[in-house]
């Protein structure tokens, strides 16, 4: 569930930019399809816990050099094809504004308040 919930984030995330992002079957992420129909991965999902303590992140590919992942079998899928934001709009995107609209969305699908000024996130009453 809390899985989903970060790739929630992100496909709404994207959808601002008309950009439809998915869901796979298979793997954790956020995938959108290229001009041939085939899946590539915009977005990757990590979570961990170790010894009673969570570590997540993920990663939202918005102005990034992709050459480097033809070199490696990302996150350990055969013939995973990565793209960005930048390569599905043909423009560098602004990363600050995809930043505060991933926070947006992170706050309303978890139902939480983000307080600028503390710089953190609080539950909604």
């Amino acid at each position: 569930m809390y899985v989903e919930q970060l790739e929630r984030v992100l496909i709404r995330t994207l959808a601002e930019w008309e950009i439809v992002g998915c869901r796979h079957e298979t793997f954790r992420g956020v995938w959108v399809k290229n001009a041939a129909g085939q899946r590539e991965k915009i977005a990757s999902i990590g979570v961990r816990i170790s010894q009673g303590i969570t570590m997540h992140g993920f990663a939202l590919n918005v102005n990034v050099d992709l050459q480097p992942f033809f070199l490696l079998s990302h996150c350990g899928i055969e013939n995973c094809v990565m793209t960005s934001m930048e390569k599905i709009l043909g423009k560098p995107i602004d990363g600050t504004h995809v930043r505060k609209r991933v926070a947006a969305h992170f706050s309303a699908v978890f139902r939480l308040e983000w307080t600028e000024q503390e710089g953190r996130l609080t539950k909604k009453n």
